[in-house]
């Protein structure tokens, strides 16, 4: 359902058994440099504080606020943050953002360098913090489309989830642990010099407008028979002052913002694939937050289970990280050989016993080698997830659909935090783990009945594969109708649509 090589170009002489693949581009390469310089800010923050936190109290309940601040944000302002970011420009959302947090990472540098380091002040900086990686996470996710042939999707999310997992948990977690040792002044100063090199970066190499209506590179060299992405944004029509969109792509429309978010909603909920996916992320998620809430107090402290000291305990990350790297190397020959809604179910519904096993044999070489099979099951999903969304909703939809989903994803994180800590603080931290294993695998196993039912079957056995070149279309798909102004004119998604993208596969019947 989904092409991996792009059509061969009208002028291309001569018969071709393999057309040639589009480049993602200078533009493309740009955002995943902004994208790992903010990831390696995000692994120092969401390493170092645990840890400086952990050294302040040993409270279950206290350790979950933590977690529970930082993703409140999203529960607050994800629908809202989505609306902004299809009436703005991606690129200046991102660079607010950026700003904010900058300035927010130098000022806490100030107060912990002078003394003031307190768990309250923790706490109000991860709430704080969790307000800019809305809008940092979402503009980021929505300017993709923008920045690469719709043929190279997948590559592209593969790769940006790459380095946002390398400069994560293999640099910035190891990184922020040192820094801990170090002190808390040295940890957020260094945050925030890193925040500044992202800025420029941003400011400096991506330039260009990025607003919904603005013409999408993928769907320009589709309908001028260019086989090669130029890599520019002047070449490519986006960003370029006055740019028309090409044919299929519609400009958004002003409307009220209570009306916009009902569209993302109502385009959301009434799509047969897209909705469950949502749904089973959203109580996973709640309930990965109420492990990671409190595992920490798992592994690190003499107290522990594990017994690791501060500066070992980035080591869980680095093993999840290389599992997830080695995900996004395969993940394109993996879609390409089996259907892709039950890849990417598959995927999350293997992290199951890879999460329940920590907790019965509480070793740190059990614990790595199921932190990299659980970091390759989930990236596989997550990079298979964010394409078909990317794939199936219209451009100028895109903040809003994924604000709606994020929120729902994210939103519900805050109190899986708080339940993870109030039952570890009451009944033992292996009863939060084992019933959070429990609770995925049961949102799993909700959205693998609901998308092999009736409304998402596939049309064959091809299904979630490229075309055969001379092939036939096949049987039409439909996408919800919640008012004439939602229907997917982008003509990669309606290829999607045709060629049975809603199918689930037979391992999900």
């Amino acid at each position: 359902m989904l092409r991996t090589t792009p059509e061969a170009p009208p002028h291309s002489a001569g018969p071709s058994t393999v057309p040639p693949r589009e480049r993602l581009g200078r533009p493309f390469n740009v955002h995943l440099s902004t994208v790992a310089l903010s990831n390696l800010v995000d692994g120092m923050v969401m390493v170092g504080v645990p840890l400086l936190a952990v050294s302040l109290t040993r409270s279950p309940q206290e350790i979950a606020w933590l977690s529970t601040l930082f993703w409140l944000p999203w529960l607050l302002f994800g629908l809202a943050s989505g609306v902004l970011v299809d009436r703005l420009d991606r690129r200046i959302v991102r660079l607010a953002a950026t700003s904010v947090r900058v300035a927010l990472m130098g000022g806490v540098a100030v107060l912990a360098a002078t003394g003031h380091l307190s768990l309250v002040l923790l706490l109000v900086f991860m709430g704080l913090y969790g307000l800019t990686q809305v809008f940092v996470d979402l503009s980021a996710r929505t300017i993709v489309p923008q920045l690469v042939p719709s043929s190279r999707l997948a590559a592209a999310n593969g790769r940006t989830m790459a380095a946002e997992r390398v400069f994560d948990d293999f640099i910035g977690r190891p990184v922020g642990g040192l820094l801990v040792v170090a002190g808390a002044g040295w940890l957020f100063g260094a945050a925030a010099a890193v925040g500044v090199a992202a800025l420029l970066l941003l400011g400096l190499g991506l330039t260009g407008r990025f607003r919904p209506g603005d013409a999408l590179p993928g769907a320009a060299a589709e309908h001028s028979g260019q086989a090669e992405h130029s890599g520019s944004a002047e070449h490519s029509g986006t960003g370029a002052e006055g740019a028309r969109p090409p044919a299929g792509v519609v400009p958004a429309e002003r409307t009220g913002a209570l009306r916009e978010v009902r569209q993302g909603l109502g385009f959301l909920f009434g799509h047969p694939v897209l909705r469950p996916v949502a749904i089973m992320a959203a109580v996973a998620n709640l309930a990965s937050a109420a492990y990671m809430a409190v595992f920490i107090l798992w592994v690190v402290g003499p107290e522990s289970a594990i017994g690791l000291s501060a500066g070992q305990y980035p080591l869980t990350m680095v093993a999840m990280a290389a599992g997830a790297i080695l995900a996004t190397v395969v993940i394109e020959p993996l879609k390409n050989r089996w259907p892709e809604v039950p890849l990417m179910l598959g995927g999350w519904m293997a992290q199951v016993p890879l999460l329940v096993l920590p907790v019965l044999i509480p070793r740190l070489d059990v614990l790595l080698s199921a932190w990299f099979l659980s970091g390759f099951c989930n990236m596989t999903g997550n990079v298979l997830a964010m394409t078909l969304m990317q794939r199936l909703t219209p451009n100028r939809l895109l903040g809003r659909v994924n604000g709606a989903t994020s929120t729902l994803a994210f939103g519900l994180m805050p109190l899986g935090a708080v339940a993870g800590g109030f039952v570890g603080e009451h009944l033992g931290l292996p009863v939060v783990f084992i019933g959070a294993a429990a609770l995925l695998g049961l949102a799993v196993l909700y959205a693998m009945l609901t998308i092999g039912g009736r409304e998402a079957r596939t049309t064959g056995p091809d299904a979630g594969r490229a075309p055969r070149p001379g092939a036939a279309p096949q049987a039409s798909g439909t996408v919800p109708a919640t008012g004439r102004d939602l229907r997917p004119t982008d003509p990669s998604v309606q290829r999607v649509l045709r060629a049975g993208a809603l199918g689930g596969g037979p391992g999900l019947r």
